[in-house]
Parts: C-alpha cells; structure tokens; sequence
C-alpha cells in the first residue's frame, strides 16, 4: 500500500460515511429506539471525525460533517413526511417538537427553541456543544448536533405532511436551522482536536483554525438571529 495514503482522501471513505448515516438513521428510526437513534448517530460520525482530525485534515472533517449530515437530515425528513407518528417517537421530544412546528408554520408563533422562546435551551445547546466536545473529543458535540439534525428533520417532515411541498415556497424553515446546525457541526469539529492533539494552544488554533472559527461563529450568529427575527 502507498505509504502516503490516507482514508479520508478516499471517495469510498465518504460513501462509507454516507452508508453509516443511512443505517444508524434509518433502523433506530424506524423501529422508535429513542435513546438509541442518536446514540449510534453521534458515537459512528465521531469515528469519522476524529479519523480526519487526528490526521490534522479539517477540510475532510468537514467533509465528512456535511455529507453525514445532508444524508442524515434528508432521511428523517423523508421518513418524518411518509411516517409522521413513528418519527414522533424516535424523536425525543418529537410529539412536542411536531406540535410546536405547526403552531409557528400556522399560528404565526415565535420560533420553537429560538433565544426569544427559550433561551436556556439554545445556550445550553451551545455549551453542549463546546465543553462537551472539548472534553470527549467531539462525541458529546456530535451527538448534540445529530439530536439537533433529528429534531429539524422531524419537524420539515411533519410541516410537508401538513402543507404538502409548497412548504419549500411559502416557510422560511430551512433558512432558520441550516446555518445555526452548520455553525454547531463547525464547533464540534474545532473542538474535537484539542484532547486527541494534546494541543490547547488558542494561538495555534486562531492561526491554523481561523477561517473555521469565524464562519462557524458567523453561521451559529445568523442562525440564531434569524430565528429571534423571522415568524
């Protein structure tokens, strides 16, 4: 094998990623293992970032972020759509997550889990995000973020069976999540390095890290603003 060879340059290594979200997604889901449908999410997509990241290969860790969360989003959405009540209860919180969403779509209602409806909740989630990933090496950060992923695709699931396709016409949905579970994903990736690298150098990672950083912060900003703004 060529010495200089490495897996996350591969593109069988990223149709692996795509497989793996497929299976964690799609069986827990399907047969309503609540605890465990994020569970296996989080611990597989944590093996393969911290493949890329050990490897001192970011891009590839965010490579392998998004390809595992598009893939992740699109098949809840999918089977929150053709399976509501079953998604409902794979989800945790999915009866309320559901009801919340058709209350904001209909009612005009502020946007569930947005600062202005409940702040605790967002900042928690960020700070879930950070010293849990910080502390385990990015698996309690991506099992944050795939719990987020699951909730968002519940939700545009439960708003297409309710409104049909011109949700994507008529609802601002995806401009409000995307950029503040990109913004997350890109945390837990930057802090995912520290403990495997042993390096808590702040300099090293504003001058190595630096464009992650600030798009990553940019994003969760816009995602969070959006949200506190848009009914």
């Amino acid at each position: 094998m060529n010495a200089s060879y490495s897996p996350t340059r591969d593109p069988l290594f990223y149709v692996a990623v795509g497989f793996f979200a497929l299976i964690t997604t799609g069986l827990p889901a399907m047969i309503g293992l609540t605890r465990l449908l994020p569970l296996m999410q989080g611990l597989a997509l944590a093996v393969f970032v911290i493949l890329a990241v050990r490897r001192g290969e970011t891009r590839h860790a965010v490579w392998v972020m998004a390809v595992w969360l598009v893939v992740q989003f699109l098949l809840v959405t999918l089977l929150a759509w053709i399976f509501t009540a079953r998604l409902e209860n794979a989800v945790a919180g999915g009866f309320e997550a559901r009801g919340a969403i058709l209350e904001w779509h209909f009612a005009d209602r502020l946007f569930p889990g947005s600062l202005p409806d409940d702040p605790w909740r967002r900042l928690g989630e960020i700070a879930g995000v950070t010293i849990g990933a910080l502390a385990t090496a990015g698996v309690v950060g991506d099992w944050i973020v795939v719990r987020a992923v699951n909730v968002a695709g519940l939700q545009l699931g439960a708003m297409l069976a309710n409104a049909g396709g011109t949700v994507f016409l008529t609802s601002p949905f995806l401009w409000l999540v995307v950029p503040r579970i990109a913004g997350l994903a890109g945390l837990a990736i930057l802090c995912t390095e520290p403990l495997l690298t042993r390096n808590w150098s702040p300099g090293f990672y504003w001058r190595n890290r630096r464009r992650l950083i600030v798009v990553s912060l940019a994003l969760l900003a816009l995602g969070l603003i959006l949200e506190s703004l848009v009914r």
